[in-house]
């Protein structure tokens, strides 16, 4: 009788490590599949500021050249050239810094914290 109630105790206690191994497992690719959707989304949101910047670029690009064309004097035009390259010297380093930004702090996975599935008390009582 007591080898079968041993047998039983260790298999009880085989399948419970099995199910908090299994549930540790599951919290992991869970914690690792959350972190990756944040780094979806965080990359999305990048891509439509630098894109959203690229076009407002284009637009102060355009206007400039308009403006440029209106003026008959080099020198207006000579200054009109020097600021605008100023601008977009000024735009290239703020797309740059914020590829740079979210590449230094991509989305940090969570840790995951395990609660034990029977409190301490309860095991010691085998």
């Amino acid at each position: 009788m007591h080898m079968k109630l041993r047998i039983h105790r260790a298999r009880t206690i085989a399948i419970l490590g099995a199910l908090a191994l299994s549930a540790a497992c599951s919290a992991s690719a869970w914690a690792q599949s959350d972190a990756q959707a944040r780094q979806s989304v965080q990359d999305h949101h990048l891509r439509a500021q630098l894109q959203g910047s690229a076009l407002r670029e284009q637009q102060r690009q355009q206007t400039s050249r308009t403006v440029q064309q209106a003026f008959k004097d080099t020198a207006s035009k000579s200054g009109l050239q020097q600021a605008d390259q100023a601008q977009y010297d000024a735009y290239r380093a703020n797309q740059r810094n914020r590829v740079n930004d979210a590449a230094a702090h991509p989305v940090q996975q969570r840790a995951v914290k395990l609660k034990p599935l029977h409190p301490a008390s309860a095991r010691s009582g085998s």
